[in-house]
């Protein structure tokens, strides 16, 4: 690149705190759950969450309700394109539950993790999450429903941000990474007949530059929702032009190895409907060379906030190990 990396956009980011709460669950009984495990823990742990009382200063009668808020006043211009949806404050990490996109199963006495990672104000109630946490594992997960006994439960001291997944000091300027993506994870869709779009020639495959912008393009969404680095933003346009100034140093990057398989899971239905909704996405693993070393913090930062579709049911988790 001849042109010099433009950090302002990352500096904004780095303005999101996040925390990761962590509860260590045994199960009394043998559990069976024929979903997947993300769309079951979140739709019960939304459940707990409306029994979960809130302090009057929270604005919000439940933990539930304070969620579901967006804090954006109702006037600001971007508050209609965040308004409803699914909840944004944190994402669950069930990939020390289960692995399998088909259900999962656990065996009387196993022991499994289960993670929250919550952003901006969030993590002021921290407290009200684990509470919701322990009364989730109490009702219990599987059909029927079997409870789980909380071992332990803790979260991070301090909040992290953009900058700790910066201390890693990478002497050339481009290195090599290999993401391994540990739920289904999607970043391009799948093609529409008669459409004529970039993204519908790519067939679906996670391309470095599609996952480098998915995640420039979420942790941006969520600096703007919970952080304040962002705050002179008013529309998308706006956006949308800092972020493909980035996306340029992504353009250079070349995949080395593939070795990745489409999965399909199952949601669980919502209350009172037979509906079932389906996910899509990759799991496996991916290895790109010549990586910019600016870029490499922003793909540590996915490793907490996720990437793709679907996040919010657990999707888009990957780890990542850096090859010099």
């Amino acid at each position: 690149m001849n042109e010099p990396f433009d950090y302002t956009l990352l500096r904004a980011i780095d303005s999101l705190p996040m925390v990761r709460l962590t509860a260590d669950l045994v199960a009394t009984a043998p559990i069976n759950e024929s979903f997947w495990v993300g769309a079951a823990v979140r739709n019960r742990f939304l459940k707990a969450a409306q029994c979960i009382e809130m302090s009057p200063e929270s604005g919000a009668a439940t933990l539930r309700e304070w969620i579901d808020k967006i804090p954006l006043a109702a006037d600001h211009p971007l508050y209609h394109h965040f308004q409803g949806g699914f909840p944004k404050c944190f994402v669950p990490d069930c990939t020390r539950i289960s692995l399998s996109s088909r259900g999962f199963s656990l065996g009387e006495g196993e022991v499994v993790r289960l993670s929250l990672v919550l952003f901006g104000p969030a993590i002021e109630f921290v407290e009200p999450f684990a509470t919701a946490v322990r009364l989730m594992a109490s009702d219990g997960l599987g059909h029927p429903l079997v409870p789980l006994e909380v071992v332990d439960i803790h979260w991070s001291e301090y909040p992290v941000s953009l900058r700790t997944f910066a201390k890693r000091v990478i002497e050339a300027d481009t290195t090599t990474v290999e993401l391994r993506l540990l739920s289904p994870s999607s970043v391009t869709p799948l093609g529409t007949p008669g459409e004529e779009g970039y993204q519908s020639r790519m067939n679906g495959f996670p391309s470095f530059y599609q996952i480098a912008r998915s995640l420039l393009f979420r942790a941006s969404t969520l600096t703007l929702l919970y952080a304040h680095g962002l705050d002179h933003i008013t529309s998308m346009d706006q956006l949308e032009p800092l972020v493909e100034r980035n996306m340029a140093f992504a353009q250079g990057a070349e995949l080395l190895m593939a070795e990745i398989a489409r999965s399909v899971c199952r949601s669980t239905p919502k209350e009172g409907r037979n509906t079932l909704y389906r996910f899509t996405g990759y799991t496996g693993r991916l290895t790109f060379g010549s990586v910019a070393r600016q870029l490499v913090p922003l793909l540590g930062m996915g490793t907490w906030i996720g990437v793709g579709d679907n996040v919010q049911y657990g999707l888009g988790r990957y780890s990542m190990r850096i090859n010099q």
